[in-house]
This record gives structure tokens, C-alpha cells and sequence, in this order.
């Protein structure tokens, strides 16, 4: 009957309850034994840490107690090497403080600070090395003279060494404001001994540090941080050279307020084109970003201000920055990047020698026919209007006529063909501008036949 089969149903459904209920219960127990079992030994690893650290602890105490105990007006020293020196201002400064700084330099209080600050592998914070240097530049007019700039001078190697050695973890949460507090505690120590040169010297050496080692960095984005600060130090160089090189009047009525400032504070700076580059050749970072396996789209994008830096100083090397350069077209590479190196090429081209240009023309030869586009097309245009006016310099210097030249010169002077002398001749015949180039007048049949020979 129908009555009897759902209870049937029903008696089936209250057993799979109970069997449902069974196994959820052996699960959580076995699980709370699972549990058991992990908190059994985490509490074991934490007894046992727990036990060195108050060992450790123990001793840390024994230590500071042998250290700092001064039972005895004997137990100051009176060498006087780090503070209250002869014809020192610090003389005239409490005795018991002058006592305590050459104490505390005397248990290697200050070269305990620089040998945590070296230790970049187990860094401190930059928050915490900011209160390592704070104490210090406190200190600036109680030291010695001597060792105050033995001090400084090892510190800067120590904050060098550093932010070199950051690991990478710590560089990708790197906090440049807390970066900036730290240089500003070494200008506060550095304000009453040294020059403001000196000072910026410091100061720009260690930001340059911090953008190289961020451009080192594992992770694109802060490869991409360091890379940006390269190329603002680049410009900065670029900029004050500019200023320096410009015969005009820099304080003048034209200026506007915040333009002086900004004119003052480049020609402040210490850095120049020449350190610049110096620094870039010794890092590598022009062949870290030419390098297929280390380069990336967003690095060549901003290669720009480094090969306008070798422009400035006259440092363009085909074998090392071209030929790589243009090896990155290469081998199927995309499409984004040969633009951009296009690009660059194509700006670069104007800086070039004759022998550069043709080195340049011999290397896009080899690329495969099936790899040209409108994009290629234009650098071909645009190098070749450049070796055209190149060649036609070289030959004004040179004093060379073409033979076509000589006999236009010829025929013009009614067939005189004495009138037209070679390069080593007296007479004053200047060379013809080359068809590819004279886009401003001449046959329209000429210009498009030297623009097919181009193509």
C-alpha cells in the first residue's frame, strides 16, 4: 500500500541521516587529532626557541651590565679620541657628556652602528635606519673633528653597500619617503662641517644607488621605478648643461619667480654629463635593457634620455649601443618593440658618422625581406636623406666634385672644361646638392626617379 512505502522512504532517509552524521563526527575527530598533533609540535619548536632566546637573553644582560657599569671616576677614559679633543668646541660642553660619547665610542658603540647599517643581506628597515643615523648627526658638534669625518666618510660607504645589497623583498616595498628621511639625517649631519657640493655629492651618489638597485629588482614595476629615476638624473645632468653652456642672462626680468628657483637648484647640483655616464657604463644598465633575456617593452620605451646622454657626449658606439640596439628587431621580435627601436634609431641617426651610417645600412640589410613594413620604410627614408647629407659634408670638406658636377660646371661655362678642376685643383667649384636631398626645387621627374631609388 501506499502508507507502507513511505514509511519505507522515510526509514531510508533517517539511516542516511545517521550515516551522514557518523561520518561527519569521525571526521572532525580524526581532524581534531590531526590538529593535536600540529599544535603538539609548533609548541615544541616555540619552547624550544623560547629557551634560546632567554638564554641569548641572559647574556645580552650579562654584556650590557659589563658595559655600561661605571663604578669608578677611574673607569672614564682620558685619550679624549672621539669627543672633547684639543681645541675642540666640544671642550667647553659638560665633562660627564664629552665622557660618556668617548665611553661609548671606547665599547664600539659607533662602529657597532656602522657594521648593522653594512649588513644589508638581514637589513634593518629603512624606518630604523633612519633612527641609527638620527643619534649621530645629534652629535655632529661633540665629535672630534678628525673622526667626525673619518665617520661620515665610512658611512656613506656603509649606506652604499646598503641600499646595493637590499634584498628583494624589502626593495619592492621600498618607501621613498623614509628614504628621504634618512638622506635628510645625513644632510643635517654633514650641514655645519661640509659644503654644499660635498653635501649634494653624497645625497645624489646614494639616490643613484637606490635606483640602480631598484632597477636590479626581480619585479617589473620596481624595475620600471628605477629606470624612471635614471632617466629624471639624466635630464636633470642634460638640463644643467644646458645652463651652464647658455650665454644668455639667467637672472633676468623675463624670469618668473619659480623659474629662477628651478634654474638655481639644477645649477646646484653635483652631478654632471660625464659622471652620469660614467655611473650608467659601470652599473650596466644600458646592456641590462639591451639584452633579449633581461629586457622588457617598458625599459626600451625609456632608453631615450641614456642614448640622448651618449649624444651629448659625443659616446655613440655602433658596436656597442647600435649593433644591440637593432638586434632587438629582430628573430620575430614584437612588433611594439621594433617601433620604439625605430624610433630610437631614427633619432640617432642624425649623431651618426658617414662609417656609422653605412655600418647602420649594412646591419638593416640582413633583416629579412618578409620583416618590412611602412615603419621600416620610413627609417630607410630617413637614413638614407642623413647619409646623403653627410656624404655631401665629407665631400665639402674634402674638397670633392663629382664627375656629373664637374661637367655641369663644364658645359655652363661654355664648354671651358679648364674652368673645372678635381680636388686638388685652385679653383673654387662647389659641389652640387644630391638630387635625394634637393626636395625644394629642380625637376619633378628627377625627384621622383632619386625617391624610387630610395624606396
Amino acid at each position: 500500500s501506499s502508507g507502507e512505502k513511505d514509511k519505507e522512504d522515510k526509514d531510508k532517509e533517517k539511516e542516511k541521516e545517521k550515516t551522514k552524521k557518523k561520518k561527519t563526527v569521525s571526521v572532525k575527530k580524526s581532524r581534531a587529532k590531526q590538529l593535536s598533533v600540529e599544535e603538539l609540535a609548533l609548541r615544541r619548536k616555540l619552547e624550544n626557541a623560547l629557551q634560546n632566546y632567554d638564554e641569548e637573553l641572559s647574556r645580552c644582560i650579562q654584556r650590557s651590565e659589563q658595559i655600561w657599569e661605571i663604578s669608578d671616576f677611574a673607569d672614564y677614559p682620558t685619550d679624549y679620541i672621539f669627543s672633547g679633543g684639543a681645541n675642540e668646541l666640544s671642550r667647553d660642553e659638560s665633562w660627564f657628556r664629552v665622557q660618556n660619547i668617548n665611553y661609548w665610542g671606547r665599547i664600539g658603540g659607533f662602529s657597532t652602528i656602522l657594521k648593522r647599517i653594512e649588513h644589508a643581506k638581514c637589513a634593518v628597515p629603512v624606518s630604523d635606519l633612519v633612527n641609527l643615523i638620527r643619534p649621530i648627526a645629534q652629535l655632529r658638534d661633540m665629535l672630534n673633528r678628525d673622526y667626525f669625518e673619518d665617520f661620515v666618510s665610512k658611512l656613506r660607504a656603509a649606506l652604499k653597500l646598503y641600499y646595493k645589497d637590499l634584498p628583494d623583498l624589502v626593495v619592492r616595498e621600498l618607501n621613498k619617503q623614509t628614504v628621504e628621511k634618512s638622506l635628510k639625517n645625513l644632510h643635517f649631519m654633514m650641514n655645519n662641517h661640509y659644503g654644499i657640493p660635498q653635501i649634494n655629492e653624497a645625497k645624489e651618489k646614494l639616490k643613484l644607488q637606490i635606483a640602480g638597485r631598484q632597477f636590479r629588482a626581480p619585479y617589473a614595476q620596481s624595475r620600471i621605478f628605477g629606470m624612471n629615476d635614471i632617466n629624471r638624473f639624466i635630464n636633470l645632468a642634460i638640463e644643467k648643461h644646458e645652463l651652464q653652456k647658455s650665454s644668455r642672462q639667467r637672472w633676468n626680468f623675463n624670469q618668473s619667480h619659480e623659474q629662477k628657483q628651478r634654474e638655481q637648484l639644477v645649477l646646484n647640483l653635483w652631478l654632471d654629463i660625464k659622471f652620469i655616464q660614467r655611473w650608467i657604463e659601470e652599473e650596466g644598465v644600458l646592456e641590462f635593457c639591451l639584452n633579449r633575456q633581461t629586457t622588457h617593452l617598458e625599459l626600451v620605451k625609456r632608453l631615450g634620455p641614456i642614448f640622448k646622454l651618449l649624444k651629448y657626449n659625443n659616446a655613440i658606439d655602433i658596436a656597442r649601443h647600435i649593433d644591440p640596439l637593432w638586434l632587438l628587431t629582430l628573430g620575430g621580435q614584437h612588433e611594439a618593440i621594433r617601433y620604439t627601436v625605430y624610433e630610437l634609431i631614427s633619432d640617432l641617426s642624425e649623431s651618426l658618422s658617414l662609417e656609422q651610417t653605412k655600418h647602420l645600412f649594412q646591419q638593416i640589410a640582413k633583416t629579412p625581406k618578409q620583416e618590412y613594413d611602412s615603419q621600416m620604410l620610413q627609417l630607410i627614408r630617413k637614413i638614407t636623406i642623413q647619409a646623403f647629407m653627410k656624404q655631401e659634408a665629407w665631400d665639402k670638406k674634402h674638397n670633392i666634385v663629382h664627375d656629373e658636377d664637374v661637367a655641369a660646371v663644364a658645359d655652363g661655362a661654355g664648354g671651358g672644361g679648364n674652368t673645372a678642376v678635381a680636388a686638388n685643383g685652385n679653383a673654387n667649384v662647389e659641389p652640387l646638392k644630391p638630387a635625394a636631398v634637393a626636395v625644394d626645387g629642380g625637376d619633378d621627374s628627377q625627384q621622383q626617379q632619386q625617391q624610387k631609388k630610395m624606396s
